[in-house]
């Protein structure tokens, strides 16, 4: 089986094709579909993610992003640095990783505040890799789309 995307004229068209066993010989078969609102949305994503990216690798804060369990599914360089994790050994942390003082409950409460108001503002106590703790500054935002939880983290001087 043979897939292409291509465009003509504007518009995109993905083709399949494939071998079809015919009792007089190999025979070609295949179609065509019109793919062209979804290559639109796939390069709409493409663009807010390269956005995002470069909004992620230049802010001062600390980025995160969390599933509604409180999974770790991405972070940015500066939230590395705060931690003293890599992102390998962040991939499939938890909240209670990081956090000092939080409970299942807390996060829960937290993550309903966030639902229905659209963001949320907390500061609590964090944990580095080493073992160290420092007081920060939350600002939660949840993506109903997704359903993650996007935080701004800044650490917070006393």
């Amino acid at each position: 089986m043979f897939q292409e995307d291509d465009e003509i004229n504007g518009r995109y068209y993905s083709t399949t094709k494939f071998a079809i066993q015919h009792e007089s010989g190999k025979s070609l078969g295949g179609f065509m579909i019109e793919v062209t609102e979804r290559k639109l949305i796939e390069k709409r994503v493409n663009a807010l993610e390269e956005q995002f990216q470069a909004l992620a690798g230049t802010t001062m804060d600390a980025l995160c992003i969390f599933d509604e369990n409180g999974t770790i599914l991405s972070v940015n360089d500066i939230f590395c640095d705060y931690y003293g994790y890599s992102r390998e050994e962040l991939r499939g942390m938890t909240r209670a990783d990081i956090e000092a003082e939080v409970s299942p409950v807390d996060f829960s409460e937290r993550i309903q505040g966030v639902k229905r108001s659209g963001s949320y503002r907390y500061t609590t106590r964090h944990k580095r890799m080493d073992g160290s703790l420092f007081y920060a500054e939350i600002r939660a935002a949840y993506m109903p789309e997704s359903q993650k939880l996007l935080e701004l983290i800044r650490e917070k001087k006393n």
